[in-house]
This record gives C-alpha cells, structure tokens and sequence, in this order.
C-alpha cells in the first residue's frame, strides 16, 4: 500500500472538517498512489488521493490531488529559492478568487481554467529534515470530472487543442492585467508590488550563479542535440555559437526576455504552459475544454512569453508553419474581449504590436523547447526521475556527475527518436526566419 508521510489520517480529518465546517468527521478509507508519472515533476510529490469518510453521519467520497515537497533536504534548500510553494499557494489563495471577484463585479462571461483548490498550507521554518512537512497543496482530482492528458502529446498537439488553450491564456492574461491594474492604480512596477506572483526568481542574479554549474550541463546537451538533429546539424551549431560570440550568450538573452521592460504590455503570465501542465476534456477526439494546472512559476512579463514556451514544447514546427497568423489571432480575440470585458478604459495592444512582441520573444520558447525536448519527448525508460538527481546541489561534484547523466540520456533519446532531431532542426529555422541566426 501506497503511504506518505505528511498525507496522515489525522491530516485528512483535519481538512475534511474544515472544509465541512464539522468536527463530526471518521475516516472509513484512505487510498493513497503516485498521481504522476515518472519525469513530469521534479519539484515536488503529486500524490492522487480517495478518501471514504462519515461526515456528521453520512457518507461522503473525495477525490483529490496532493502536492507536497520531495523527501529531500539537498532539493529543498534548492526550491525554496524559488518561491514555488508560496506562488502556488498564493495563487490558489488569493489570486484566483481576487479574478473571480473582479469578473463577477464586471459581469463578464469569463470562465477561468483552473483547478477547484481545496486546501493549502506553507511552514516557513521547517528543518531540513523534516522538509516534506514544508508545505501542501489540496486540489480536486480533474480525472473524475472528465479531464485527462492531451491526447498524442509527444507528436504534438492539433490545432484544435492550441486554439483551445490560446482562449484561455488570453481570458486569464486579460483578467490578470486588469487586475494589477486597478489594485496598484497603474502598472508600473508591478514585480516591486507583487514580489510572490510576479518576480521570476528563475532569473534573478543569485540564481542564475547557483544555476550556472546545471546551465554547463544543459548547454552541452542542446549542442549535442541541436548537431544530431539531421543533416545540417552541425552547420546549426555553428551558426548558434556563432551568434553567442558575437551578440550574447543565448542563456542570458532567454532570461532577459522575460523582463517586464521588454515589451510594452505586460501580464501575468503562467510561466510553465506546457502538455504535462494542461489538461483536456474530450467529445470523442476533440478537445472541448481545458484546465491548467502547476502555477508555480508565475511571472510578470509578455504574454508572448507564455505563448513561445507553448508552442515550441507542445506542438511542431510544421504546425506552427502552417497556422501562426491564425494561432495568435485566436489569442488576440481573446484578449482584447477580455480587456473590453473588464476594463472600462483598455489598454490598447494590437494584432501586429502582438506578432512583433512574439517574434522577439519567441527566442524564450525555443531555448527552453531546444534544452527540454530531449528530455520531456523521451521514452519513458529512458527518462530521468527526480530520483536520479540525488545529493547536495552546492557540490561541484554532484553536479558534475549529473550533467553526464542528463547529457547520456539525451544522447540516447535523439538516437532512438529522429522525429525528435526533426523538431530541433525546424524550430532553429524559425529562428533564422525571426533574425535571430543566419546560415
């Protein structure tokens, strides 16, 4: 039987009876199981929860997803870094119903796609050892109401699951600005104001100097990668550390992007809006609805920064070939009817300045696409759990011996999969299309 440390009898009890305003509460049955797989997550454990209890007399089920920290001091001093507990709670607990809020006093029909949240809980000053107590978070478990992963993930999603998605990315980019916008009277400096929801702590100089030793390891992979992807490989690679010695180290020019100075309209952005973090409910094959999960890594800055990181990780390049101007449509009607909706005076962002800030951001999605499909596009023998990346992350050494790892693994990945080496190739010529490379 599957058991956790923190997901006790006593806790469940504990939030059934909050949640039911009662003390009255037994707990008949517990069944706990990993509610991911491996190499879906790596910054905490996602536990799928059902529970039969008696509850002031009668009988009662729930089905929830739990996540907590991993079970590891030398990841946890790591993550904590990254405000990802905070932000997901912070979203879930005052975010989310502040949009609500606004878009019920509006009238608006806008139906944000998130997960119901249930419960949460953050200890700021857990010891080390006893880490996995850090924090908690308490969803409904999506799959009994009808939703699943999308459907052929790993060769890329149809346009009927990227139009879907654009609409909602543009009701919440929408809601979000206008919510910041009313709260601090304008939208200067936003990140200031809201440090948990809207810093991207993933670029912040303090950790971009304990990510630099990842980042060697990382980078390696990629030209590996991007020098297996076909035929022209190797004339890629030349042309990528060709502009990376003479304009900037692509890695920095990544993590610029997401500055809120980049672009003139900025919103909140999910930050992680990939296949693993969305899920789908279906009419036979089509997708008829959406919900996002993992907001963890929200940040203050374009909306096409959510939008390259979508579309390079989650759909192909023959796709994006043939339907972009439409794809950022879709997102542009949302958008503005979103602003319109809420906004009694809306920020005017217009179809092109759209396109322009996309093709200038969208060398966000593709570094990151180019470091991350090796690993999120592998067989899952070949993936790398969150067991394997054991050890103090402030040791050289450890790090040293884990960049070999993921660099192994990548090589066998491109090897067993060209299809893989073909998304590679094409994406690096959209880059030379968007002015970033020449050949």
């Amino acid at each position: 039987m599957f058991d956790h440390k923190a997901l006790t009898k006593e806790k469940f009890v504990e939030i059934i009876g909050q949640r039911e305003n009662t003390k009255d509460v037994k707990l008949v049955q517990i069944d706990l199981e990993s509610g991911a797989e491996k190499g879906q997550n790596y910054s905490g454990q996602v536990v799928s929860c059902h529970l039969e209890a008696q509850v002031n007399g009668k009988s009662k089920t729930y089905k929830w997803m739990a996540k907590v920290p991993l079970d590891d001091p030398d990841k946890y001093d790591f993550l904590r870094m990254l405000f990802m507990e905070q932000k997901e709670l912070g979203f879930y607990q005052e975010l989310l119903p502040a949009l609500h809020d606004l878009i019920a006093k509006r009238g608006a029909k806008i139906d944000l796609k998130f997960c119901p949240f249930v419960y949460g809980e953050f200890k700021q000053n857990i010891p080390r050892g006893d880490c996995v107590h850090g924090s908690m978070i308490m969803m409904e478990h999506l799959g009994p109401m009808g939703f699943t992963e999308p459907k052929a993930k790993r060769s890329g999603l149809d346009l009927d699951h990227v139009k879907l998605v654009m609409k909602s990315l543009g009701e919440f980019h929408g809601a979000s600005h206008v919510y910041y916008k009313y709260k601090h009277d304008g939208l200067d400096q936003i990140v200031e104001k809201e440090p948990i929801q809207a810093k991207d702590y993933m670029s912040d100089p303090k950790m971009a100097a304990i990510m630099e030793p990842f980042s060697a390891g990382m980078i390696q992979s990629f030209y590996n990668a991007l020098s297996s992807s076909g035929p022209k490989g190797d004339k890629y690679l030349e042309s990528y550390r060709q502009f990376s010695n003479e304009k900037i180290d692509p890695c920095k020019l990544r993590d610029q992007l997401t500055r809120p100075d980049v672009c003139r309209f900025n919103v909140l952005c999910h930050g992680d809006p990939w296949f693993n973090n969305i899920l789908f409910k279906y009419d036979g094959n089509k997708p008829s609805d959406v919900c996002f999960v993992d907001l963890a890594l929200t940040k203050w800055a374009s909306p096409t920064i959510d939008l390259s990181y979508f579309l390079f990780l989650s759909t192909t390049p023959d796709l994006r070939k043939a339907h972009m101007s439409d794809i950022l449509k879709c997102y542009h009607d949302s958008l503005t009817l979103t602003l319109k909706s809420l906004d009694d005076n809306p920020t005017p962002f217009s179809l092109t300045e759209l396109i322009e800030d996309y093709r200038k951001c969208s060398f966000f999605g593709f570094m990151m696409a180019m470091l991350m499909l090796p690993m999120i596009l592998a067989n899952k023998a070949d993936v790398l759990g969150s067991e394997e990346f054991t050890g103090d992350f402030s040791d050289p050494k450890v790090i040293e011996e884990m960049n070999k790892l993921s660099i192994e693994r990548a090589k066998i990945t491109m090897a067993k999969d060209p299809l893989i080496g073909h998304r590679i190739s094409c994406s690096f010529l959209e880059m030379v299309d968007y002015g970033y490379f020449t050949l």
